[in-house]
């Protein structure tokens, strides 16, 4: 049977460790702490096990870095991730070109049609959706400047639209 560990109450007292999980910045972080707690007001290590849904081991695992490192030793850090595919300098300079589309000797950019310039004028092996990704999570949208209908007028019927919303209304499309 694997022994026991005891949080060492030397680290906070019960009440700090309370305030502790009530501002953690993860549920993860504020589990741990409520888990050390519930230890330190004699629950059952069993029961603790079941409430948190962790094992044994994972809650043995709680209490050393408690009892090593205080409630620090249970906030949880930062987790790594996967790189980006576009890397901040390469950010700078597409957020520029689509800013600035003259840059690349371009009138306006949509999407598929930046992406094709990335992949041929930069060899940036990058993939659509991660093109698209990018222009949402810098803010940019689609912009129309003028709507579908005038389009299609200008395209097919010689660009003659009627003052008069009814008159378009009947047209066929």
């Amino acid at each position: 049977m694997p022994r026991r560990l005891a949080p060492n109450l030397e680290n906070c007292s019960l009440a700090e460790l309370e305030v502790a999980a009530n501002a953690a910045p993860s549920k993860r972080s504020h589990n741990r702490l409520m888990a050390i707690r519930a230890l330190a007001l004699n629950i059952a290590p069993g029961q603790v096990t079941a409430l948190y849904s962790v094992s044994r081991r994972t809650l043995n695992n709680w209490t050393r870095w408690f009892n090593q490192q205080g409630i620090d030793g249970l906030i949880e850090g930062a987790r790594t991730g996967r790189p980006p595919k576009i890397t901040p300098e390469q950010s700078a300079h597409y957020r520029q070109l689509i800013e600035q589309p003259e840059l690349a000797e371009q009138l306006h950019w949509t999407a598929k049609k930046f992406h094709g310039y990335l992949r041929q004028e930069f060899q940036h092996e990058i993939g659509y959706r991660t093109v698209v990704r990018w222009l949402h999570d810098n803010n940019f949208r689609l912009i129309l400047s003028c709507s579908l209908m005038d389009i299609y007028d200008m395209l097919f019927s010689g660009g003659e639209r009627h003052a008069n919303p009814q008159a378009n209304a009947g047209r066929r499309l």
